[in-house]
């Protein structure tokens, strides 16, 4: 049954002399715990290099093989001609959903079986013009570190930069609430900034190995966040127990 934690992010709304509080959930999404990828709640795409993704031990398998011009591309149709000459074999699970305003996650990168510059990530895609803001943990040669993109004061995109782990699954989360979007890495915040001028039509884990080289990441335990109005109005004559653990 699918359940949700209720999200102490709340924003106070006077209506009709009342006052009210915006809920926000963040919902339990997929654990990967099928023996194959549940097609209904994501889309795959990948760039030259890249692969389907696959459940292994129950968590999904982000991965790429060495890059060939020749190998297959597939995407979204929204990204029909983004990565024609892409090399870095990328891989990518989306979400096209309008109430979802954030995205949860366990990412891992093994150490053993990828070169330096293989990573993973979670983004948000903005489709017109084609746009995206991402956090992602990348192999490097002294270990890993944790890259993102954010918009200064000015409205440049600027890269930031946290300390990382090999072999270990870190928690990373991005939120979208009243123009501001936020990183969050084991809980902890590590950006806030404002984004107003990015729309997230696309919400998702992506892969790649920059240098072209096989590699295989995972990903687990993937929770969305939606305003409880979203995710459930309340106008049946019952509580609805698919939404709800009561």
């Amino acid at each position: 049954m699918l359940r949700i934690s209720l999200l102490s992010l709340s924003f106070s709304l006077a209506l009709t002399q009342s006052l009210f509080s915006t809920t926000y959930v963040w919902e339990d999404y997929d654990d990967f715990s099928g023996s194959t990828l549940d097609t209904t709640k994501w889309e795959v795409g990948y760039f030259a290099g890249g692969e389907t993704v696959t459940i292994v031990n129950g968590q999904a398998q982000l991965s790429g093989s060495s890059y060939s011009s020749s190998s297959p591309i597939q995407m979204p149709s929204d990204f029909a001609n983004a990565g024609q000459d892409a090399t870095e074999g990328n891989t990518f699970l989306f979400i096209k959903d309008a109430t979802i305003i954030g995205l949860e996650a366990d990412i891992m990168i093994p150490n053993t079986g990828n070169q330096n510059e293989a990573g993973i990530y979670l983004t948000t895609l903005d489709s017109n013009p084609f746009g995206s803001l991402g956090f992602e943990l990348r192999k490097t040669a002294t270990g890993s570190s944790f890259n993102y993109d954010y918009f200064n004061d000015q409205g440049s995109k600027i890269l930031g930069y946290e300390a990382g782990s090999l072999d270990t699954f870190h928690k990373i989360k991005m939120t979208e609430l009243n123009g501001q979007t936020s990183y969050y890495l084991d809980n902890k915040l590590i950006k806030q900034f404002a984004s107003t001028s990015h729309d997230s039509d696309y919400w998702g884990i992506g892969s790649f190995s920059d240098n072209g080289m096989a590699y295989a990441t995972y990903a687990d335990n993937v929770r969305v966040l939606r305003n409880c109005e979203d995710y459930d109005d309340f106008t049946a004559t019952s509580i609805n127990s698919g939404n709800w653990n009561l």
